[in-house]
């Protein structure tokens, strides 16, 4: 929570830093967020951490609006730090000027997001069984352990998720990403922005 004057973390010229006091003061500037709702500590989090931030001209989080692929490759992308990348032409629906243009080069990069038929899909909302991919994928990046299985077949729906996302989707479940207390895992369904 502080800003680094010399060398990253504590030293003996400038200690840890100049606090930075706003990231001690938990606050949202979304007016439809609420402190009752069930997302309201992990939209802190994500918001605190810059991972995401408002939707549109309202500066509104819209909470169940559907995350876009793109956004969710700015999500990734933030989650690691937001890497330097020298932009080049990818995904013929991607253009330089796009304000995830770097995110979705680094997500190619890194097997993140590979695409589908060759497109990112901009303008597209993305399922919930790909979305556990893309995690998965991250959490692999990153060099977390992926090895935790949860076990589909209490779930009703568990023959509606591709076999390409199944093994994503059983280690969301065994992480409790996703399947907590429901008997439907909707991997069809659209992922929401509070989700």
């Amino acid at each position: 929570n502080t800003t680094d004057f010399g060398s990253i973390g504590y030293d003996t010229i400038y200690g840890a830093g100049l606090p930075n006091l706003s990231k001690f003061i938990p606050y949202l500037p979304f007016e439809d967020i609420s402190a009752s709702d069930w997302y309201y500590e992990a939209i802190l989090d994500v918001y605190t951490r810059g991972y995401m931030t408002g939707k549109g001209n309202s500066g509104d989080f819209e909470p169940s609006s559907n995350m876009l692929r793109e956004d969710v490759a700015l999500l990734v992308y933030r989650m690691a730090g937001s890497p330097d990348v020298a932009y080049r032409t990818i995904y013929p629906d991607v253009d330089i000027n796009d304000y995830f243009a770097n995110a979705a080069v680094w997500a190619y990069d890194s097997g993140v997001i590979t695409g589908n038929n060759g497109k990112l899909y901009t303008g597209s909302y993305i399922y919930r069984q790909d979305f556990a991919l893309i995690l998965y994928r991250f959490a692999d990046y990153m060099g977390l352990d992926t090895s935790a299985r949860g076990n589909l077949s209490s779930y009703a729906d568990t023959a509606s998720i591709s076999e390409y996302a199944k093994e994503a989707v059983e280690w969301a479940v065994g992480t409790g990403i996703m399947g907590q207390s429901v008997e439907y895992l909707s991997p069809l369904g659209y992922a929401n922005r509070a989700e």
